[in-house]
């Protein structure tokens, strides 16, 4: 099987554009909303992952 470098640097790329849209979006998520709401999300998502 051969390596597709193209495809392998273009998947980096729109990996890259995805998580950066996503900081954007919790960033500014965060500036719109009280921080009991995002914070008590964060909360269960955090004890969700050590329980």
């Amino acid at each position: 099987m051969k390596i597709n470098k193209e495809e392998i640097n273009k998947e980096i790329k729109a990996n890259f554009r995805e998580r950066l849209e996503f900081i954007k979006f919790w960033a500014n998520y965060v500036k719109t909303h009280k921080d009991e709401d995002w914070s008590e999300q964060q909360n269960m998502l955090i004890n969700s992952q050590v329980n």
